[in-house]
């Protein structure tokens, strides 16, 4: 939208529209399958999109606060039918990350955050075994809470103003590196409780 004309602002708006219609359009479809209609999701898709918005058009937002995913192909994936369709609902590979960055409360507080600049920290959730294969008696719904390392931070600490560093520290704003996050999540279907380490559903220990 920005390369229509749109301003910045009226750019940001519009996508945000039509990501909302696109997206709760799917959640409809979605009510004359076998997948059923979930408000749930209707809410999650909005809630994300409204901070995306918030994001991009507030600096100060955009400084204290992150959403990011992680993803690794999940070993489902990857035995099995690797299409686009199978690829985007690989679900198991994946762990989203609300962040709350140190450094953008620093800056509320007018202080230096010094090393603390690189460290984040906020809520995690991912799911095990609802896709792309399921298996009922072993499905997972994880919710915890991270702490970690911002990628992105380092990068552009490490390039100080170089414009080729910033595309690449801007993609980390979106994704998380594995084994930069520690998190302690429980299963909300069990109630068991484990840490992970950044790829979702491995490199876990049962606590």
């Amino acid at each position: 939208y920005e390369a229509l004309g749109m301003s910045k602002r009226n750019a940001v708006l519009w996508a945000g529209g039509a990501t909302f219609l696109v997206s709760n359009w799917v959640e409809l479809i979605d009510g004359f399958t076998d997948y059923g209609f979930a408000v749930g999701d209707v809410i999650a898709n909005s809630a994300g999109i409204g901070l995306a918005v918030l994001m991009a058009i507030s600096p100060t937002v955009h400084d204290l606060i992150g959403f990011r995913i992680s993803y690794v192909p999940s070993r489902d994936f990857l035995e099995n039918d690797k299409s686009v369709l199978k690829w985007i609902n690989d679900y198991t590979g994946m762990t989203y990350y609300l962040d709350v960055k140190a450094k953008g409360v620093f800056s509320l507080l007018d202080e230096d955050p010094g090393m603390l600049r690189y460290v984040q920290a906020g809520v995690a959730f991912n799911t095990d075994q609802y896709s792309p294969v399921k298996r009922w008696e072993q499905r997972r719904r994880n919710f915890g809470v991270h702490v970690g390392l911002s990628m992105s931070e380092i990068l552009r600490a490490w390039g100080d103003g170089d414009e080729g560093v910033e595309p690449i520290a801007k993609f980390f704003d979106f994704y998380a590196v594995p084994f930069l996050n520690f998190t302690l999540m429980t299963d909300l279907n069990s109630g068991d409780w484990f840490v992970n380490f950044g790829i979702a559903n491995r490199f876990e220990a049962p606590l």
